[in-house]
C-alpha cells in the first residue's frame, strides 16, 4: 500500500509538471505567433529598405529560435537551399545582385542543430553587415566542402570595403563566435577587386578543426 501511494504521489506530480510544461508550450507559441505576425506587418510596411530589412533578419532568427530542436538534423543540401532562397530574397529587395556558387553535388552530410544554427546565422549576419554598411551591388557567395569534413563558405562584396585591421563591431564579434564554439574559424580581408571578403570554416564532424 506504501508504494502504490507513494507511485500515485509520483505520477501525480509528473502529471503536473506535463500540465505545466504544456501551458508554457501553448504560451510560448502564442508569443511566438504574434511576434512573427508584427515582424512580418513591419516588414511590409517599413518607410525604408534598412528597417525591413532588420524586421526580416529578427523574423528569420524567430523561426530558427522556435524550429531549432536539440536532437534536429538536416541535410546540408536543404540547410544551404534554405539559406540561398533567404539571402536571394534579401538581396532582391536591397537591390543587390546575388552570385551564389557551390560544390556539385555537395558531399552527404547531416548538420546537427548547433552546426546548423552556426551556419544559417553567420550568413544572415555577414548580409546584414553588408546591407549596413558596404554600400554594394553585387555579391559573391562560394561554398565548397573538404574531403575532411570542413564546409568553407566565404562572402564577397564589390563595396567600398573596410580594413582588416578595424576593431570588429558586434555583428564580427557574433559570426566569429559562432563558428568557433564548434572549433571553427572566421577571417576578412579586403576584396581583390575592391569591398571585403569573409571566409568562414565550419567542422561537419566531430574532432575536425
Amino acid at each position: 500500500t506504501a508504494e502504490l501511494q507513494a507511485r500515485y504521489r509520483a505520477l501525480t506530480r509528473d502529471a503536473l509538471r506535463a500540465a505545466r510544461m504544456n501551458e508554457r508550450r501553448g504560451i510560448y507559441q502564442v508569443i511566438h505567433e504574434d511576434l512573427g505576425d508584427k515582424l512580418l506587418q513591419l516588414i511590409y510596411s517599413a518607410a525604408d529598405t534598412e528597417t525591413s530589412d532588420l524586421a526580416r533578419s529578427a523574423l528569420a532568427e524567430l523561426r530558427d529560435a522556435h524550429n531549432l530542436l536539440p536532437d534536429q538534423q538536416r541535410p546540408l543540401t536543404a540547410v544551404l537551399a534554405d539559406i540561398r532562397n533567404e539571402t536571394q530574397n534579401r538581396c532582391d529587395q536591397a537591390k543587390i545582385v546575388l552570385h551564389w556558387q557551390q560544390d556539385d553535388p555537395l558531399p552527404d552530410r547531416v548538420l546537427n542543430a548547433r552546426q546548423l544554427s552556426a551556419l544559417s546565422r553567420t550568413v544572415r549576419e555577414a548580409f546584414s553587415n553588408l546591407f549596413k554598411h558596404a554600400q554594394a551591388s553585387a555579391v559573391a557567395v562560394s561554398v565548397r566542402c573538404q574531403p575532411d569534413g570542413r564546409l568553407i563558405y566565404s562572402i564577397c562584396d564589390n563595396g567600398r570595403g573596410m580594413s582588416e585591421h578595424a576593431a570588429p563591431g558586434r555583428g564580427l564579434i557574433n559570426m566569429r563566435s559562432r563558428v568557433t564554439e564548434l572549433g571553427g574559424t572566421m577571417a576578412w580581408a579586403p576584396g581583390e577587386g575592391g569591398g571585403t571578403i569573409f571566409e568562414f570554416v565550419l567542422p561537419l564532424e566531430e574532432g575536425v578543426t
